[in-house]
């Protein structure tokens, strides 16, 4: 596609900023322009970026602000959460305008009213890419790498660890507000009420933080936990022959735990969700250290038959991109601007990450930010496979 501005909402945000920053590296990007009400700091990172970098204030809430910045811009890098908040309205403007869309939805309720819109973006020309980050993102392009050549599925899964989602705190962007407080929210939410999962061949309302147990391949056995998550929605109608999909996360056992606790108590009415995160937020480990299996940070894994065999394939990134989850979701994003900036992508409609990017171009463009960079795809996704008994 020819012409290379990009508006980027909530561009200062903990994850924004680092796609922002990455945008404005891109020689196919001729601009960044920042949306967003905090225009003290938009103006300061904008400042990071030149000659090629601007700011807008914009209140995504109205509508006429966003018709006039989209008016200006030949894609729009959506980075403002919650995304059941603002997800959909900047989607419907961007889709009605005729502007490229990407996003970092990780919200399943948002998601499946985004994919409600995939019609309305074809018929516009618009190619929206929802769930661009890390989870969902990279871990969905991991589980097609797992799933490539099998004739069913019986058990798709992506992963991310707790340890992953930490947010760097700059106190220049971060100093007025509490580090990662938006993402807590999302995990208590995640945790709490039902989840929609892929099960028995089909979508299935559950309960969250299910604790199963998976042997990966050449490391062993180790617990892992269900979450709220777009992957299990969006995966299984592309790869097709899918028994059952499900996003789970590791980490010390104690923490979900307290997490259950936790959740038990807002389901009850005992707690609301901020009385929830506060609760998280001031919980102590116990004194004895845990021993565990420790499984990657981010991975994918298909078990299901292949090659009239029954095997396990897990998929996990050797490295990632600096900054914790903020250049790990951040980057993601704007890698997948920049693939349909340069035509890369040319499907229209609302494409989650598996249906829009093909993985190893992606995959390659992501090696070159990791750290440390790696030049190879097959050195930066490990994949690994053993026989199912």
């Amino acid at each position: 596609m020819s012409g290379g501005r990009v508006l980027v909402i909530g561009g200062v945000g903990q994850i924004g900023r680092h796609a922002v920053r990455l945008l404005g590296t891109f020689p196919e990007v001729q601009s960044v322009t920042i949306g967003d009400v905090d225009t003290t700091r938009a103006e300061l990172l904008a400042a990071e970026l030149g000659d090629r970098g601007s700011m807008v204030r914009l209140d995504a809430t109205d509508r006429a602000q966003l018709d006039l910045a989209l008016a200006e811009s030949d894609l729009v890098l959506n980075a403002l959460g919650p995304f059941n908040r603002f997800g959909l309205p900047i989607l419907t403007a961007a889709i009605e305008n005729g502007v490229p869309y990407v996003d970092i939805c990780d919200d399943w309720e948002a998601t499946e009213l985004f994919l409600a819109l995939d019609h309305h973006a074809r018929a516009a020309g618009v190619t929206a890419i929802i769930g661009a980050g890390l989870s969902p993102g990279i871990t969905n392009l991991l589980a097609v790498l797992a799933a490539r050549g099998y004739e069913s599925v019986d058990r798709l899964l992506t992963s991310w660890s707790l340890s992953g989602a930490s947010v760097e705190f700059e106190e220049a962007y971060d100093g007025h507000r509490p580090p990662g407080s938006a993402a807590m929210y999302h995990w208590i939410e995640q945790a709490t009420g039902t989840i929609r999962v892929w099960r028995d061949g089909a979508l299935a309302d559950v309960p969250p933080l299910e604790r199963l147990v998976v042997r990966y391949p050449e490391l062993g056995e180790a617990p892992v936990h269900t979450l709220g998550h777009p992957e299990p929605i969006t995966l299984p109608p592309v790869i097709g022959g899918v028994r059952e999909s499900l996003n789970v996360m590791t980490g010390p056992e104690w923490v979900f735990d307290a997490l259950r606790d936790t959740a038990d108590r807002v389901n009850s009415g005992e707690l609301t969700i901020a009385g929830g995160v506060e609760r998280m937020a001031n919980n102590t480990p116990p004194e004895t250290r845990e021993e565990r299996l420790r499984l990657p940070s981010v991975w994918a894994m298909a078990e299901g038959s292949k090659d009239g065999r029954k095997v396990a394939t897990a998929v996990r990134m050797a490295a990632l991109p600096a900054h914790r989850m903020g250049g790990s979701t951040g980057y993601p994003a704007a890698i997948a601007a920049l693939l349909v900036l340069r035509g890369d992508i040319t499907e229209t409609g609302v494409l989650p990450p598996e249906r829009a990017i093909h993985p190893e171009r992606f995959f390659a463009e992501l090696g070159r930010v990791t750290t440390p960079a790696v030049a190879s795809v097959d050195d930066l996704v490990i994949i690994e496979e053993e026989a199912l008994a």
